[in-house]
């Protein structure tokens, strides 16, 4: 009887323990996806950066085959066919870039902060911005 109950108890134990860890996990992700930067922040970032978005964003316009690139300047890192491409790497470390996600209606993610993403669409800027970007 002893031997049962104490079974008993460390399987409650456990059930218990693991349901707080799980607890205090979605709590915690949670916490951090509502921390995430304001709108000020995010608009301040890019604008500290804007020579370096461009310049990002035309060199993209020209390589046609880039559909996502890492941190590490790697360009589509799930294909057979990955390349590095420096510029690519020190622009993204100026910028604090995660990665870039190059869509097929033309805008660009920059992905800076956990889920945020900055998105650039050139089809859908002004006729001097585009030429800005597309310079």
């Amino acid at each position: 009887m002893k031997a049962t109950l104490k079974i008993l108890l460390y399987t409650s134990l456990s059930a218990v323990g693991l349901l707080l860890i799980a607890v205090i996990g979605f709590f915690a992700w949670l916490r951090w996806e509502q921390h995430l930067p304001s709108e000020q922040t995010a608009r301040q970032q890019f604008d500290g950066h804007r020579t370096d978005y461009i310049r990002f964003a035309s060199l993209l316009r020209q390589d046609t085959g880039a559909r996502f690139i890492s941190s590490d300047g790697s360009v589509d890192v799930n294909a057979n066919h990955a390349r590095v491409v420096p510029e690519y790497r020190d622009l993204m470390r100026r910028i604090g870039a995660k990665d870039v996600i190059v869509r097929e209606g033309g805008s660009i993610e920059f992905a800076l902060w956990g889920f945020v993403a900055l998105h650039v669409n050139l089809d859908k800027m002004s006729e001097l911005e585009r030429e800005t970007f597309t310079a």
